[in-house]
């Protein structure tokens, strides 16, 4: 997913937010990202800078996860 923020913008956090709909199989939140990276570029141009990956994400069973 990219979203364009429209101008360089400064950031102190991003907060992923579980689905609450339905659970998973084993009673987690459905379908919540095991692996992710987080990836950041200036004014939509040039190369993207990792910021953040997650592997082996815990399943956070429902609270939004910053």
């Amino acid at each position: 997913m990219e979203i364009d923020l429209g101008a360089d913008t400064d950031l102190d956090a991003i907060r992923l937010f579980p689905r609450t709909d339905t659970r998973a199989a084993g009673g987690g939140t459905a379908n919540f990202p095991v692996h992710f990276t987080i990836q950041t570029r200036p004014d939509g141009s040039g190369t993207y800078t990792t910021v953040r990956t997650a592997t082996g994400q815990a399943n956070p069973q429902g609270p939004v996860q910053t």
